[in-house]
């Protein structure tokens, strides 16, 4: 699939973006966080938030009539991702109201605040804002993928998919997207200057439709991330669903065969599975640190490093691992990992 197009398909989840999702780290304590209220009218000038070199800090931009309520979910799930992997920045999260009429609006704005932050931004790139309704996604802003964009940042589109207190997708879905801005994050733009090496070393094929690795990783960490951050049981609930998927693991299964379009979902369902696999296997702190290795060895030989096998015996040790345990052991599995981590 062309780089630019769609790459992020679960429930809830749709991910456009212009960049391969990769990652950034740290563990500093937070500081403040500014929720920007912007009104309707391309005029607008939203507010924005002077960052310091301590704490997590993004600005949030948003449609008016998100409530204050979904908007504290969103910052907060963003503020505990943040102080649980580290802060990335500059980062802006731009959340629309779900419907045509507000995302036109927070599009229009968010066009104006670019071409008004950065002398360098050019109109025609107002097009690939990438916010819209029922979409949530990653977008990183660059020189790699704009010639002559000075000013690079990180951009997280979300929407409010739901007003209900006991739908987590403002947490999971937040999380998920702050998960691609780390991963971008760990990929030096001096040593992966073109879009296509930036999804290899994500973990995606080059032309980016393999994206079991990356978007794997983003659900596998929205999900527990989530949970720890108070919701108990939302990663066991995450890993409980998705079994019509289980049934494409066979004998001839290959975790790059995963494409976004997989069976509706599957290729992040799998590719999540294969992640808590991983994890169960060496811890979540070993994962990351795999991160720390990219830019000095790479996507696989930074894997084989890190947990001792290349990414083709994994692939082949977790198809085995699938086939061959139990769904109570998987869940227990699951459970482990949680207890791990409290």
């Amino acid at each position: 699939m062309p780089f630019n197009s769609l790459v992020s398909k679960y429930p809830l989840i749709l991910c456009l973006t212009l960049a391969a999702c990769g990652g950034g780290g740290g563990t500093a304590a937070p500081d403040a966080i500014e929720v920007s209220v912007v009104s309707d009218g391309g005029s607008a000038q939203p507010l924005s938030l002077n960052s310091s070199d301590v704490g997590c800090q993004a600005t949030l931009f948003h449609s008016p009539s998100v409530d204050e309520d979904y908007l504290n979910r969103a910052m907060d799930a963003y503020t505990f991702g943040c102080q649980y992997l580290g802060d990335v920045r500059p980062l802006e999260l731009w959340l629309t109201a779900n419907n045509e009429s507000a995302a036109t609006s927070l599009r229009e704005q968010w066009c104006q605040y670019r071409l008004s932050q950065d002398s360098s931004f050019r109109e025609q790139w107002c097009e690939n804002s990438q916010i819209g309704v029922n979409l949530a996604n990653y977008v990183r802003w660059s020189s790699v993928y704009y010639d002559g964009l000075i000013d690079a940042h990180h951009q997280n589109n979300l929407s409010q998919f739901s007003e209900s207190p006991n739908d987590l997708s403002a947490e999971y879905v937040t999380i998920h997207e702050f998960f691609h801005a780390y991963q971008s994050e760990h990929l030096d733009e001096a040593i992966y200057g073109t879009p296509e090496a930036r999804d290899i070393q994500g973990g995606r094929t080059g032309d980016g439709s393999r994206p079991w690795h990356s978007e794997g990783s983003a659900d596998f960490f929205g999900h527990l991330l989530t949970e720890l951050a108070g919701h108990p049981g939302a990663l066991r609930q995450y890993f409980d669903g998705g079994q019509d998927c289980w049934a494409l693991i066979d004998d001839d299964f290959s975790l790059w065969d995963l494409t976004y379009d997989a069976d509706g979902g599957c290729g992040y369902h799998l590719g999540a599975w294969a992640i808590a696999y991983l994890v169960s296997q060496h811890s979540v702190e070993a994962y990351l640190v795999f991160y720390d290795d990219l830019n000095a060895y790479g996507f696989f030989d930074g894997w084989l490093k890190n947990f001792g096998v290349t990414t083709d015996e994994f692939d082949q040790n977790f198809r085995n691992w699938f086939q061959q345990t139990s769904r109570t052991a998987k869940q227990q599995t699951i459970d482990q990992i949680v207890s791990d981590l409290q």
